[in-house]
C-alpha cells in the first residue's frame, strides 16, 4: 500500500482554469497511460494535449479520457453542443427568409396602394 500511496503523490496534477465550456489542466504523467477524467462524455467535446488535437477516450461510455505519454503535458477540454452551427445556420436562414418575406409584403401593399 505505501508503494501505491508514494507513487500517486509523485503524480503532479493541476486543475488550472474551468467554465461550463472550457477546462484547462496541468499533469505529469510518471508513465505512458490514459488520463482518466470526471468530465461526463458527451458529442461536442475536443481535448488538445500540448497544443495538439487529440483524441478522446471514452471511458465506460460515460465519461471522458485522453491518452498521455510521460512526462508533464497542459490539457484542454472545450465544449460546443452538438448541432449548435446547424442551429445558428438555420435561424440565420429563417431571418433571411422573414426580412425577404417582408419585403416583398411591403412591395405588394405599395403596389395595391398606387392603383
Amino acid at each position: 500500500m505505501d508503494a501505491v500511496i508514494n507513487k500517486l503523490n509523485q503524480v503532479v496534477y493541476r486543475l488550472d482554469d474551468f467554465s461550463s465550456t472550457f477546462v484547462r489542466e496541468t499533469v505529469n504523467a510518471l508513465e505512458d497511460g490514459i488520463l482518466y477524467t470526471s468530465i461526463p462524455y458527451y458529442r461536442g467535446f475536443k481535448v488538445r494535449v500540448d497544443g495538439e488535437e487529440a483524441d478522446i477516450v471514452k471511458i465506460a461510455n460515460a465519461l471522458c479520457g485522453v491518452k498521455l505519454t510521460a512526462g508533464k503535458h497542459e490539457i484542454i477540454f472545450t465544449y460546443r453542443p452538438y448541432g449548435l452551427m446547424a442551429g445558428i445556420g438555420m435561424s440565420i436562414l429563417g431571418f433571411a427568409l422573414l426580412i425577404t418575406f417582408l419585403l416583398f409584403e411591403r412591395r405588394s401593399i405599395k403596389m395595391k396602394n398606387s392603383d
